[in-house]
């Protein structure tokens, strides 16, 4: 996949097996992956000058999990030493509340755009947005640059990914049907209006006629799309050629999910340029999830990049997860 993500699925499964794997296994593994044969990579391993690529390897992810000369150091003792406190350090990172952190400043950055204060000038704006970030950073024992590299954001990824706490959100391309799945409770909508089709803050409509709030499962429902991670599963193609693109999100105010307008929208993006062969590419500004970019890369049959852009820092985390997410269908593209 070429993007400006820069997600590279060599790179990142290599960094797995040097953090997870040794030996003969390690060999055959990265022999898949390098096209190179399982006895050169061996003969590698074995090398002296290897030795040094395996401490230049360790010092590398070492760093990037934001460890000091102080851990880095006793790691060249001994390997087996070494994987194992950079897997218990990837680990750590997985549980850390930098992500909650970064969506409350996220959605301090949306209020003083929308504010009337000596901070609507955006220089400013960006200003604050900084120091705040780094504040949070800095008391989470991360740096600001370790929220964008391709380790942390593996970790996020398993972290959301393996979350018992996740609300499934199923709806079909022709928007005909919506369905809401978290354990074993599940609402479905007919023809829904809005991703979220609760339609109880309207004035004088009654909670018996709510598509949410008028299911006996609505309680888990309601928990789940208001504290949980949610995957939305966009549902295509028919019964004898069913596939799915999907996407994270998590509720809060400074990141919107893609709407029913979003879906209407890619379907009429889809149907007029899909026999455009001088698309190659694609700029989505804004991009928040990633939703429109990803979903007109993996439908446009001549697009061979994608670009996502968005100023909130939980933009470029989530973007970069859901493209992570869909990375096999971009890949089958030779993205």
């Amino acid at each position: 996949m070429s993007s400006m993500i820069q997600i590279s699925k060599k790179f990142s499964e290599l960094i797995r097996l040097e953090m997870t794997s040794r030996g003969i296994a390690t060999a055959k593994r990265l022999s898949n992956v390098s096209n190179v044969s399982e006895k050169t990579v061996l003969d590698i391993l074995n090398t002296p000058d290897n030795r040094r690529k395996q401490e230049d390897t360790i010092k590398n992810i070492a760093y990037a999990l934001y460890c000091t000369n102080e851990d880095i150091e006793p790691l060249f003792r001994s390997r087996e030493d070494a994987y194992s406190f950079l897997m218990n350090k990837y680990k750590e990172l997985s549980s850390m509340p930098i992500l909650t952190d970064v969506f409350k400043i996220d959605i301090m950055l949306v209020q003083l755009m929308r504010s009337d204060s000596e901070y609507t000038d955006m220089s400013v704006q960006w200003i604050k947005y900084c120091q705040y970030l780094e504040s949070a950073c800095k008391a989470n024992n991360v740096s600001v640059n370790q929220l964008f590299n391709s380790y942390v954001l593996k970790t996020f990824f398993d972290y959301i990914n393996n979350s018992q706490n996740i609300l499934k959100i199923v709806i079909k391309e022709n928007l005909s049907h919506l369905q809401f799945i978290s354990g074993n409770s599940s609402i479905s909508v007919n023809n829904p209006m809005l991703l979220w089709p609760c339609n109880c803050s309207i004035p004088g409509t009654n909670p018996y006629d709510c598509p949410i709030h008028s299911n006996r499962n609505y309680a888990d429902i309601v928990s789940a799309f208001k504290n949980g991670f949610v995957q939305i599963q966009y549902q295509k193609g028919n019964d004898q050629n069913l596939h799915y693109s999907r996407y994270f999100w998590k509720n809060n105010e400074g990141l919107w999910p893609p709407s029913i307008d979003s879906f209407t929208f890619i379907k009429n993006i889809i149907e007029f340029y899909k026999n455009d062969d001088s698309i190659e590419s694609i700029l989505d500004v804004g991009s928040g999830t990633g939703f429109l970019g990803i979903e007109a890369a993996l439908q446009l049959p001549y697009v061979k990049k994608v670009f996502l852009n968005d100023f909130t820092t939980q933009s470029h985390v989530f973007a970069s997860l859901n493209a992570m997410l869909n990375e096999e269908s971009l890949k089958q593209k030779k993205m």
